[in-house]
């Protein structure tokens, strides 16, 4: 029975402790119709959950749980059509079809035949040349299966083998059927969009120059930990090419005890015949700095460092005239919700609402000292911490008690 109090004493003060996570809030506009809604998660919101989205939650004012997904803008890609010109062909009716085409540079390893609807087996010869006088075989008799569609038009693939020859002759066989009614010839190119990234406004900076060590030095702070998805510098200056390094402060425990060292993360170069805009992976930051090397030449003027994210949207189906916030707390796991079975990853489809204030809700990092000592004792971070000893010293000795008594049984 002693040791059951005890247990119990143990798990409240753990629970004491667990009570301080709970600590952001953010309500959501006003929902006039039922749907699915995506919602912009603002940077504050995601430094407050440490990029963690297992510890949020989207609530009514009933206080129900309500199932969201968290979906990133995807980047775009799609194909691109452009048609070839054919600059000679002729057609025997009781043998082939011949023309000859200027090879464009986009043209790889798919050429497109766009033909009148139609049902019949062909055979394929093409060939290459660089001056239209010596051609060299690259497909030879390639049987070609058309299938008719149910428009007029249709198109079929001949695949290429990679070559760089500035012109291509098609031969299309005859002998065993009519001519085919060719329209043109074409080929495809893959575009890519990237998302659109959202500008990172908590990141403040400051430059100075080190002269003795031919380097302009820029100092990076923000009053959380932010992920940093991109950067672009501006520069005035005219000609320059100048390496740069992102370094940040860590620390490491040693023989003789703990140490803090620079590590370099990343280095790029700033060019006045680039963008100067650099892509980052997996980097969550809240102080660093950038050493520019500058060496015999000027310090380069810099009139803005712009930061960006990739966004974050939480999709969640919101029911009109009721009123929904989020909060966060780091004590939570992932939650299971069957939502992520029904959407699709077309984002510009979903209603729009959006995040129209954020409050934090207990102490936490971002709650300054000033706040901390006008609380109680037992509202502290060092009760908190107390309680946490305690209750894990409680517990490990009443686990020992226990192996003691099972071995005098």
């Amino acid at each position: 029975m002693k040791k059951s109090k005890i247990l119990a004493l143990a798990l409240a003060l753990l629970g004491t402790a667990n009570s301080f996570a709970q600590s952001f809030k953010a309500e959501i506009s006003a929902i006039k119709e039922a749907g699915l809604y995506k919602i912009l998660l603002p940077a504050e919101l995601r430094a407050a959950s440490a990029q963690n989205f297992d510890f949020l939650r989207l609530n009514n004012t009933a206080k129900v749980e309500q199932p969201f997904l968290i979906m990133d803008a995807s980047d775009r890609q799609f194909a691109s059509y452009q048609s070839i010109e054919i600059i000679d062909q002729k057609i025997y009716s009781d043998s082939l079809s011949r023309y000859i085409i200027h090879r464009p540079l986009g043209l790889n390893s798919s050429l497109i035949l766009k033909l009148a609807n139609t049902e019949i087996d062909k055979e394929i010869s093409i060939y290459g040349s660089d001056n239209k006088v010596d051609w060299f075989g690259l497909i030879e008799n390639q049987r070609l299966t058309i299938n008719a569609s149910s428009s007029p038009l249709l198109e079929k693939l001949v695949s290429l083998p990679l070559s760089n020859y500035a012109y291509l002759k098609i031969e299309i066989d005859n002998r065993k059927s009519a001519p085919i009614d060719l329209k043109e010839f074409g080929f495809y190119t893959n575009q890519y969009i990237p998302s659109a990234l959202s500008p990172l406004q908590e990141i403040s900076w400051e430059q100075k120059e080190v002269s003795e060590e031919k380097i302009t030095r820029i100092h990076f702070s923000s009053l959380d930990v932010h992920q940093i998805d991109a950067m672009a510098f501006e520069i005035s200056n005219a000609y320059y090419l100048r390496p740069a390094s992102l370094l940040e402060k860590r620390e490491q425990e040693t023989k003789k005890g703990r140490e803090i060292y620079e590590e370099v993360l990343y280095r790029f170069n700033l060019s006045a015949s680039s963008q100067n805009y650099f892509t980052f992976n997996n980097l969550a930051l809240s102080e660093f700095r950038i050493d520019i090397e500058n060496a015999d030449n000027p310090p380069l003027e810099i009139t803005n460092i712009i930061f960006y994210q990739k966004p974050k949207y939480l999709v969640a189906y919101l029911e009109a005239g009721k009123n929904y916030h989020l909060d966060i707390d780091l004590s939570r796991k992932r939650p299971q919700y069957d939502l992520g079975n029904f959407i699709s990853d077309k984002l510009h489809s979903l209603k729009d609402a959006k995040i129209i204030s954020m409050n934090a809700l207990k102490s936490d990092e971002s709650i300054n000292a000033e706040t901390d000592s006008e609380k109680s004792f037992f509202q502290s971070k060092l009760f908190m911490w107390l309680a946490i000893v305690l209750g894990g010293l409680l517990i490990s000795y009443i686990a020992f008690g226990l192996l003691k008594d099972m071995g005098k049984e």
